[in-house]
């Protein structure tokens, strides 16, 4: 029975991340990540927040640096935005 061991696994690392954010947000139903690059088209999709850098030390906040999609908006025409891991990084 390894599913017990996956929910808490997965607990753990939300809560991991949890004390990581300070003044950020994450919201699983609402952030997309950048999940791949196909032929030039970026695909969008459920963020892995085991990719995200561990932040503590001098260095103990996440910031996702978000960047605004060119091809989708909210209804009040403000534009989505999405993480590339990559851009993720620790600031003090």
């Amino acid at each position: 029975s390894s599913q017990p061991q996956q929910n808490q696994r997965a607990l753990n690392n939300m809560e991991i991340l949890n004390a990581m954010l300070g003044k950020e947000h994450f919201d699983f139903e609402r952030d997309e990540c950048l999940i791949d690059n196909v032929d030039g088209t970026p695909v969008y999709g459920r963020c892995d927040i085991r990719q995200f850098p561990y932040c503590n030390g001098n260095r103990p906040n996440i910031c996702f640096n978000r960047i605004n999609r060119q091809d989708a908006f909210w209804e009040d025409k403000h534009p989505k935005y999405y993480i590339d891991y990559n851009r993720v990084h620790c600031y003090p």
